[in-house]
């Protein structure tokens, strides 16, 4: 085995034994910046005591990109989140205290909604001029996988995740069926979080290796992701904490504001994130196991996964690295 194979290896059995988890770093990131930037103390407060509902909210959405999956735009737009928080509302006449938890990753899906609209729309529109002579596939391609790996290090975020990620999983149908949208199962959501759960470690694993070559690719992105003014993280978490603002409000009114609006049409990205194609081969050969917990209440939780061939899993974070580099 090859010696990158084997330090590889080797580190993300170090991020497992620590009982941390991984995914989607750059929106949890977000996420947990924009707690401070809230105005209401509540609000604050509810957050900061179900941050890993909170937390496992804000990398939902894209479980529904992961192949054959197709409930990921139904998750990312205002008809998700509009149509979620008025159900909220209808089943319980003060979530806030009878469901935290819930109204926790109902805020983590808005973060990860408002956050992908301003990464992909305002700072890719610039970074694709900086970096990418203008192609804007190619500063969203290495945008989206390289921003995390970035951060991973920048920011130092190996141990910052939960380990546990709580998925409302009964709640999640019955928004989806107000949506019209039956087709979307358990099986489903159940596939696309661990599957998104493992891509986290994957992520871990090659962020220290890849870090140079990402800095050498996009020098510009590399150096502003963060402070730009148009698109960067800090203005990210600035509107995202407005956008949650206005939602506790909805969720706090005395009526819902709105019918149930219906979701868009299916779509599938073209290209799949070399994250979930690595976690995806690794769940169905076996070479990794991700054990789910069925509660009671409908949810489940997605827990931290299990090797059962170290030298398989070697050998896809090699091919991962290589994908990312390249």
């Amino acid at each position: 085995m090859k010696k990158h194979s084997l330090y590889l290896f080797f580190l993300l059995l170090s991020l497992i034994t620590t009982a941390y988890a991984g995914g989607g770093m750059s929106h949890m990131y977000v996420a947990e910046k924009t707690i401070a930037l809230l105005p209401d103390k509540s609000l604050r407060l509810l957050l900061e005591n179900n941050k890993e509902a909170y937390l496992a909210g804000a990398y939902y959405p894209d479980s529904g990109y992961v192949r054959p999956n197709l409930y990921g735009e139904d998750s990312h737009w205002n008809p998700f989140i509009y149509t979620f928080a008025d159900y909220i509302k209808e089943k319980y006449q003060n979530p806030a205290v009878s469901n935290p938890k819930l109204v926790a990753f109902l805020f983590g899906c808005a973060v990860h909604s408002v956050s992908d609209i301003i990464m992909h729309w305002t700072f890719y529109n610039v970074s694709k001029e900086k970096d990418f002579d203008g192609d804007w596939n190619k500063a969203h391609h290495y945008g989206d996988a390289g921003i995390d790996l970035l951060l991973n290090i920048d920011k130092n975020q190996w141990f910052t995740h939960p380990i546990t990620w709580w998925v409302p999983l009964s709640d999640l149908l019955a928004i989806y069926h107000r949506m019209g949208k039956d087709q979307y199962t358990r099986d489903q959501i159940i596939w696309g979080t661990s599957v998104t759960y493992l891509a986290g470690y994957g992520e871990r694993a090659i962020s220290a290796p890849s870090y140079p070559y990402l800095k050498w690719k996009m020098p510009w992105t590399a150096a502003h992701y963060e402070d730009w003014p148009q698109g960067g993280l800090d203005m990210d978490e600035k509107k995202v904490a407005v956008y949650l603002t206005n939602l506790w409000a909805r969720l706090n009114t005395s009526k819902t504001l709105t019918t149930h609006e219906k979701a868009l049409p299916q779509k599938r990205d073209e290209a799949e994130s070399p994250f979930f194609a690595f976690a995806a081969s690794a769940v169905k050969s076996k070479t990794a196991i991700v054990p789910i917990t069925k509660n009671q209440d409908g949810s489940i939780l997605v827990n931290q996964p299990i090797i059962e061939n170290p030298g398989r899993f070697a050998a896809l974070l090699d091919a991962l690295l290589k994908g990312v580099t390249t």
